[in-house]
């Protein structure tokens, strides 16, 4: 008996169902169920039967061997001959996902500044009743949040000190930190939060290999400005906010990746009052 292993693969596109029903295993993938020319059993010379088992050696297209039939709703179904096909194809689904989407919202003085010297944000206006200046309705398009300690640590103290209602409700959290660890995070919060020593660009690539976060929410000043430098950021909402403060936390003061420009395009721009203006802004890079 030949065991295989199976695992399912989502195709670019599904194929017709007439075409399905035609599908002929191609020759070269060494189906099992393939009839074999008595004149190749012959060459062989050994006199003995034997069951096809897919090559080790990639096809054509530099693919795992091993038998793809298409299924309804563009599903593939990949027929491994062994475990270590599988570990190959995973690994190689794995290496290739995509970075997801990161997208900066965040207040800005007049003078650039994001905190004041000592993290304090009492610079910024405070929504009155239901009103969040948009904020709820921006988290609902991201599917985790990715910070740092210091904007972590300042965040759990609102909702400690102050009963705030978590903001991240339903968002997974990464706080990206070397000084921090799992035990270092509230009880209360424990469940919400997973810390990793990863640097930023490292988080985001193993978040997008899980396959299930496509657009991330990047906040902390270090943070920002660390992706900002090796160009790693796909949108930027900016709210401007009418005050200056003189000293605090710059969101700028990095070098660009190969001391290059970046361009950006401005695709909305509007006040929501006290003065304060929100902008988007979306990175334009060649494709």
């Amino acid at each position: 008996t030949m065991s295989a292993t199976l695992a399912v693969f989502h195709a670019p596109r599904a194929i017709p169902k007439l075409q399905r029903n035609n599908v002929v295993p191609r020759r070269r993938i060494g189906s099992p169920h393939q009839a074999e020319d008595p004149r190749r059993r012959a060459k062989r010379g050994d006199g003995k039967k034997r069951l096809g088992r897919p090559s080790d050696k990639s096809d054509d297209n530099g693919e795992t061997s091993g038998r793809r039939q298409f299924l309804s709703g563009g599903l593939q179904l990949l027929i491994l001959s062994s475990a270590d096909d599988l570990l190959a194809a995973a690994t190689a689904a794995y290496m290739s996902a995509p970075r997801p989407e990161t997208v900066v919202y965040i207040g800005v003085t007049m003078d650039g500044f994001i905190a004041r010297p000592d993290g304090s944000l009492d610079f910024l206006p405070q929504p009155e009743g239901d009103d969040d200046f948009g904020f709820g309705a921006f988290l609902n398009t991201v599917d985790a949040v990715v910070m740092g300690r210091r904007t972590f640590d300042q965040v759990a103290e609102f909702v400690a000190r102050d009963k705030v209602p978590w903001p991240y409700e339903g968002k997974r959290l990464i706080v990206v930190s070397r000084t921090m660890t799992q035990k270092d995070v509230p009880e209360m919060l424990s469940s919400k939060v997973t810390v990793t020593a990863q640097s930023p660009s490292e988080a985001l690539k193993a978040l997008g290999k899980t396959g299930f976060t496509r657009r991330v929410y990047v906040d902390g000043g270090t943070m920002i400005r660390s992706l900002l430098e090796e160009d790693q950021v796909d949108e930027m909402v900016l709210t401007s906010v009418p005050v200056t403060i003189g000293r605090g936390t710059s969101l700028w003061g990095f070098d660009t990746k190969d001391k290059r420009d970046y361009q950006w395009s401005v695709t909305s721009s509007e006040p929501i009052g006290r003065g304060m203006v929100k902008t988007t802004y979306k990175r334009l890079r060649k494709k």
